[in-house]
């Protein structure tokens, strides 16, 4: 896979993951965001890991991007696979002091719906 776009180093971007079951925001902590796309078949995949490692978002990038602030993004992931199994989660990114960041994840969100840019 070809890396399209990550968070510049220093960025602070928080992970929120939507529990639908206690209807209420669980902080997932910090993550490394990365746009990677697919050599074979050209999707993107939005990857997400906290500080330690951990996979906590992989899924291809469809639907909408809602955007609450100019640097706080919610969207529904369909099919992430960070749990081992398929499943459609509300997520929010939250990209702190860090609006470059913020409108630079938004416009490869947006290429990315558009097969990616080079």
């Amino acid at each position: 896979e070809d890396e399209l776009w990550k968070t510049p180093e220093g960025s602070k971007v928080k992970l929120y993951r939507f529990d639908k079951e206690e209807k209420k925001w669980n902080d997932r902590g910090c993550v490394t965001v990365k746009f990677l796309k697919h050599k074979a078949n050209g999707k993107v995949r939005l990857v997400m890991r906290n500080e330690a490692g951990k996979l906590l978002a992989n899924h291809v990038v469809l639907g909408a991007l809602k955007e609450s602030n100019a640097t706080s993004f919610v969207w529904t992931a369909v099919g992430d696979m960070a749990e081992g199994v398929a499943q459609d989660v509300t997520m929010s990114l939250r990209f702190g002091k860090s609006p470059d960041a913020a409108a630079a994840f938004k416009r490869q969100f947006a290429d990315a719906q558009t097969g990616g840019a080079e």
